[in-house]
């Protein structure tokens, strides 16, 4: 009994030359899923923070991938300007100012505009007008984009790990 074996040259070419696109494709992946891993992140340890309610910060899509010169970047961008009082939850008018969900204005009022719009207004003096619309501050700091950094560089990993293992289970 005799048993022959061997290695076709053409198949370990091949296999050779679909390593770069597998792993290009398993960082693209990767970093699409951490992008959106840290999006979230961030916008639920805000919410956390602030005690303003999450559903304002659904609106808040800040996660994208780049390329440029063959090299990707995942971006999560999170803006701080303040945030109406009218997004802030239900409006009550007090004796002393108004509510807008936990938070408390004072000297401010409810009024709706002729469009509808409903909000929190202060006068800016004795007179009728000037009005200025209420705003709570996003105080949230640096510390939650550093700790989200962090959770994120160690998901990435993970994850490519895994996408590499998916995508061709000889790689690892």
């Amino acid at each position: 009994m005799q048993l022959n074996i061997s290695l076709d040259s053409a198949e370990v070419n091949k296999a050779i030359n679909a390593l770069p696109r597998d792993i290009f494709r398993a960082q693209r992946s990767a970093e699409f899923e951490t992008v959106r891993f840290a999006t979230r992140e961030l916008r639920n340890r805000a919410a956390l923070r602030t005690g303003i309610p999450s559903r304002v910060f659904r609106r808040f899509k800040g996660g994208r991938v780049k390329s440029r010169n063959n090299q990707q970047a995942g971006i999560v961008w999170f803006g701080l300007n303040p945030v109406k009082a009218a997004y802030l939850g239900k409006l009550q008018q007090t004796r002393s100012g108004a509510k807008a969900g936990a938070f408390f204005f004072e000297r401010a009022f409810v009024a709706t505009m002729k469009s509808g719009h409903k909000s929190l207004w202060r006068r800016l003096g004795r007179d009728r007008l000037p009005l200025k619309e209420m705003e709570q501050d996003l105080d949230i700091g640096y510390e939650i984009a550093d700790d989200v950094a962090a959770l994120a560089g160690i998901q990435l990993r993970a994850r490519f790990a895994e996408k590499v293992r998916q995508l061709n289970p000889h790689l690892v």
